[in-house]
């Protein structure tokens, strides 16, 4: 929260930067909410689009410099990295039961 707060007074996009495990957690956090709340699913996922938008913002400032190849490497590391915590879900539908 403290980083999404941080970004949000940021004067240049130029820099503006979510790192790949913290969307990740917001990712699996929305997704957890999104399983608990069966009545407010929809409003729940609409808090979600400035989010949404930041991330494409941040990826947008990550790979402008990289050619296709590199871009492409650098996409299949982020899709590791929800591999990789899976875990975290895993732990936050856990807890709810």
């Amino acid at each position: 929260m403290q980083l999404i707060q941080a970004l949000s007074r940021q004067e240049s996009g130029q820099e503006f930067h979510i790192p790949a495990e913290t969307w990740v957690r917001i990712v699996y956090r929305y997704a957890d909410a999104f399983h608990a709340t069966p009545r407010q699913r929809f409003k729940l996922l609409d808090t979600m689009i400035p989010l949404y938008y930041a991330r494409v913002a941040s990826l947008a400032n990550e790979v402008k410099d990289m050619n296709q190849s590199r871009a492409e490497q650098y996409f299949d590391t982020q899709a590791r990295t929800f591999e990789d915590m899976k875990d975290y879900l895993v732990d936050l539908w856990e807890r709810r039961t």
